[in-house]
């Protein structure tokens, strides 16, 4: 699937000035942030993360201050409608904070999920700068992957970004300070653009099934915290 910027959505004034500020700081002050998260093997040791739910579980399981659960109500009611009509939410997939630090090394470019109907939501919560940038799909008969850059969404406190989860995309690393965002994978129905998208893709989905043990280790691996001993 070549890379459409029209699948890229962008929101803002979802969340109130006075509940954004709130929620930036119980996020940054919260002890439960791990270190080691990981969106590939090349980005271990670059991110902090504040596990919400792993797939699998009761949606918002471990939430912090019922911040997961309160912004996905305001999404599901008022946010998701609004830039796709016909749009519906079958599952949620995980949730979890991210956090990132200023580095002189790059964050890998990654899909967060291939299979169809998956979506990605990035809240922005807290920081200064660090661009979403998207990329073209890379073309798998070269030996090297070069990865074109199309589109990016400058970082702005309280902006939300949602997107098909297969599209290509990495995170840029702060200049300065903590960079914090909430990230939700949806699976969303059948609508219209959803189809599109199947078609594009040449794939179709079967009826959403259960998560399989061997997913869920699979995610365990690639989205865990580490070594036991980083805490």
């Amino acid at each position: 699937m070549k890379f459409n910027k029209d699948y890229i959505f962008e929101v803002d004034n979802l969340i109130p000035n006075w509940m954004q500020e709130y929620w930036d700081e119980t996020i940054l002050n919260s002890e439960r942030w791990k270190y080691g998260l990981r969106g590939s093997p090349n980005d271990i040791e670059k991110f902090f993360a504040i596990w919400i739910s792993r797939p699998g579980e009761k949606p918002f399981i471990n939430d912090i201050s019922n911040i997961g659960r309160t912004f996905h109500e305001m999404w599901r009611r008022e946010g998701l409608n609004s830039i796709i009509p016909d749009a519906s939410i079958e599952q949620v997939h995980r949730v979890h904070v991210n956090g990132t630090i200023p580095s002189d090394s790059l964050l890998s470019v990654h899909q967060d999920w291939e299979p169809p109907n998956f979506w990605t939501m990035l809240y922005y919560v807290g920081g200064y700068d660090g661009d979403t940038v998207f990329y073209d799909e890379p073309d798998i008969n070269k030996e090297e992957t070069d990865f074109v850059e199309k589109y990016r969404i400058p970082f702005r406190q309280g902006k939300v970004i949602f997107f098909p989860s297969c599209i290509w995309h990495r995170a840029e690393l702060p200049s300065t300070g903590l960079r914090t965002s909430l990230s939700i994978n949806y699976v969303l129905n059948d609508c219209d653009i959803n189809l599109k998208i199947q078609e594009e893709r040449g794939i179709k989905r079967n009826k959403l099934p259960e998560v399989p043990e061997e997913l869920r280790k699979f995610e365990n691996v690639m989205f865990g915290f580490g070594s036991p001993n980083q805490g």
